[in-house]
């Protein structure tokens, strides 16, 4: 898996944690066809299940149960108020 991080999120990462913390989440709509990314620096109360990827300088900690892994996983920081983290499996902010 190839990691791509923005300047602005490896800020982020670098002032507030040491990693980026990916979890993949299952809304209970759709017919559960859709999976979302939620990226964090916080870490979870569990890491029991997430592995640890390295890339472009970052620490990914991913919790991949289930799923194959993507090709390119990017994360920026999009919002200028709220500033917020954003995940992309190759390319795209949700995984079907």
């Amino acid at each position: 898996m190839r990691i791509v991080a923005s300047a602005d999120a490896r800020s982020l990462v670098a002032d507030r944690g040491s990693a980026f913390y990916v979890e993949l989440r299952t809304p209970k709509c759709c017919n559960r066809s859709l999976t979302l990314l939620e990226v964090s620096t916080e870490p979870p109360a569990d890491l029991d299940d997430f592995q640890r990827f390295e890339g472009e300088g970052v620490i990914v900690m991913m919790k991949t149960t289930g799923h194959r892994l993507p090709d390119e996983l990017s994360i920026e920081l999009v919002g200028k108020r709220k500033p917020k983290l954003r995940g992309y499996w190759d390319g795209c902010s949700f995984k079907l």
